[in-house]
């Protein structure tokens, strides 16, 4: 496998527990050629960085590395990470997670799969297989909007002409939006059956929870309320009303988040 092929990007913020973890995947699955690493730190106040490094260092592994002066979010580094990746092949892979598949059968895959600018693989968590389908399946963009495209997948991305697709004023979560916009352009990918990625969920627990979205309450308006903007005329009835109530819920859940944080700064 060429270099020019295959770039993995990690961003994270304050990850300094489970980031060796993730780069220990990667080092047990690709060799030094066969990969590029693109580190992004959104601005830690940690060692996550350090660790990080000092790690690949030791393992002889060439990486790039971004820090940004601020805080901007993950969608900020996934648009930046995809724009700077020179590789034909560009993946995230979260901070907390680990990438499953050797380097040679994911080369062989994205081959016989050139044709789709996405390529998703499947994941498995610590208590079951997040597989949604138990064969390959050709994903229109009409079939994305209204059923996804499975929980957790490992996405490969070839290069799509969309400029910062993720939406950069949502910080957390909200990738909808941007997974939408990438593949509208293609109109249509491939979810393998194949496992790409091991999930953590406990290390998302927090944030998955009910009270972690109604946290997040505006993150999440933002997301369903541009998601049914651009993109109603391709949703069947029942994810327009779904969509919307999404929206009515965390419009209000938003509203009262504001008015608990405006009563403990007064």
């Amino acid at each position: 496998m060429q270099n020019n092929f295959i770039t993995i990007i990690i961003y994270y913020y304050n990850r300094k527990k489970t980031i060796l973890r993730t780069l220990s995947s990667i080092i047990k699955n690709f060799k030094d050629k066969e990969v590029n690493i693109i580190l992004i730190d959104d601005n830690s106040n940690d060692n996550t960085s350090y660790l990080a490094r000092n790690f690949l260092n030791i393992k002889n592994y060439k990486f790039k590395f971004i820090k940004n002066n601020r805080n901007r979010g993950t969608n900020y580094c996934k648009n930046f990470g995809l724009n700077i990746s020179k590789t034909k092949w560009t993946i995230f892979l979260d901070s907390d997670d680990e990438i499953i598949i050797k380097s040679n059968n994911l080369k062989k895959l994205l081959i016989q799969n050139h044709i789709f600018k996405i390529v998703c693989l499947s994941s498995i968590s610590s208590k079951k297989n997040l597989n949604i389908y138990k064969k390959n399946k050709i994903l229109s963009f009409k079939e994305f909007i209204n059923n996804g495209k499975g929980s957790e997948v490992l996405d490969c991305i070839q290069k799509i002409k969309v400029n910062k697709p993720f939406d950069e004023k949502i910080k957390l979560s909200g990738e909808i939006v941007g997974w939408s916009r990438l593949i509208k352009k293609c109109s249509k990918i491939i979810v393998c059956k194949n496992l790409g990625r091991r999930y953590h969920e406990n290390d998302n627990i927090i944030r998955i929870s009910n009270l972690g979205k109604i946290k997040m309450s505006k993150n999440y308006l933002r997301a369903h309320k541009t998601n049914l903007k651009e993109n109603f005329k391709y949703m069947k009835f029942s994810t327009m009303i779904s969509t919307l109530s999404k929206v009515i819920f965390y419009f209000f859940s938003s509203k009262i988040m504001f008015n608990l944080k405006t009563k403990k700064t007064e």
